[in-house]
């Protein structure tokens, strides 16, 4: 097909036919189509053609565009369950600030903000995780050494279950998740709700405890995001944890005896010859 700029439409046939088959279909002939236009009708060709290919190209870019913020909505909706350390899942911190007045008197100097201790700390730790279990053990044990407390439990298979850190001059705590505990079902939206209040207590400088004001919680969800919270009410998430089995020492009873060996000759040792003498002399 060739293109000339003139002012008529037509077609000319070669070889013979019927001319007035105008496009030269003619079985047998040679047919050469001539396509004459105006300037103006080329130009508004032209710019039909551009537009159809720039409208086709903004689509597609829009299109593209669409499934680019899809993919992003997709990805930010599941940023909680795609956290890069266990740390970020499984632990959470607060501040007991503005639980504790005291007073005219004022904090401890040994810091504000402490463990109960004793008994006192026994009876709070029961009403902190009543009926709470990991791997099938009641968490029911707990220890504080220094500004740290551990729960576990004290089974057969006795393991930390969580620590809880306290700095008595802020009142800053940390929370953390050592191992599982034990949900309902295995369905991502259980958890299981453990009261810290009672845990800790305010301390004046006369000596005086006070209990704390508000509430001190974590919730331990049965899935996978990053620890969040609001105050001190934390959220930690625990399916990236694994259980880990207590370390048990290799039993230790008495060994057999093992005759020692002469490095002389290679075998053991001959054995000593009794005493012949049966006299006991015993010194006054």
């Amino acid at each position: 097909m060739s293109m000339s700029v003139g002012s008529s439409l037509g077609a000319r046939s070669y070889g013979g036919g019927n001319s007035s088959n105008v496009f030269g279909l003619n079985s047998g002939s040679q047919t050469e189509f001539s396509i004459s236009i105006g300037n103006a009708a080329a130009n508004g060709f032209a710019d039909a053609v551009v537009k159809n290919v720039t409208s086709a190209g903004m689509l597609a870019a829009r299109q593209g565009a669409t499934r680019v913020k899809k993919l992003v909505a997709d990805k930010l909706s599941q940023s909680d369950k795609q956290v890069g350390s266990l740390g970020d899942q499984v632990t959470f911190s607060g501040a007991l600030t503005g639980l504790v007045d005291f007073g005219a008197a004022g904090p401890s100097a040994s810091g504000g903000f402490q463990f109960k201790s004793g008994s006192a700390l026994q009876d709070a730790f029961s009403l902190a995780a009543p009926g709470i279990t990991s791997h099938g053990e009641a968490v029911d044990k707990v220890m504080v050494s220094g500004n740290t407390l551990t729960a576990g439990t004290s089974g057969k298979d006795a393991h930390d279950v969580f620590t809880l850190s306290l700095r008595p001059d802020s009142g800053l705590w940390t929370f953390t998740l050592v191992n599982p505990v034990d949900q309902l079902s295995n369905k991502s939206y259980q958890f299981r709700l453990l009261n810290l209040t009672g845990l800790m207590q305010g301390v004046k400088s006369d000596g005086a405890t006070d209990a704390l004001s508000g509430s001190v919680t974590i919730r331990i969800n049965n899935d996978l995001g990053r620890a969040t919270g609001k105050g001190n009410e934390g959220v930690v998430h625990q399916a990236g944890l694994t259980y880990s089995a207590p370390s048990t020492a290799a039993a230790s009873g008495p060994k057999k005896y093992t005759p020692p060996i002469n490095p002389l000759t290679g075998r053991g040792y001959a054995a000593a010859s009794m005493a012949t003498s049966s006299t006991l002399n015993i010194l006054a």
